[in-house]
């Protein structure tokens, strides 16, 4: 799942940092900061 989710996720980081952002809190709250670090 957690594949899944990085797949999807950097997918949506190509296209905008925003939804890649929405998609990350709305599914795992705890997971935003370390998208945004990574970004």
């Amino acid at each position: 799942m957690l594949k899944l989710l990085a797949k999807v996720a950097e997918k949506y980081a190509k296209s905008t940092n925003t939804a890649c952002i929405l998609f990350g809190i709305a599914h795992q709250p705890k997971m935003p900061a370390s998208l945004i670090k990574k970004d």
